[in-house]
């Protein structure tokens, strides 16, 4: 996707944004913790 659908997304939706990427962020801190308790 180019910069400008990004800015035009954010622009119109950006309620929609931020949940999605506070989900993506909540998904790889999830990753993260359960590698961390595989190695423990």
């Amino acid at each position: 996707m180019h910069w400008l659908t990004y800015s035009v997304i954010f622009m119109s939706n950006p309620i929609i944004v931020v949940l999605l990427l506070t989900n993506v962020y909540a998904c790889h801190i999830y990753e993260n913790s359960h590698h961390i308790i595989e190695e423990l």
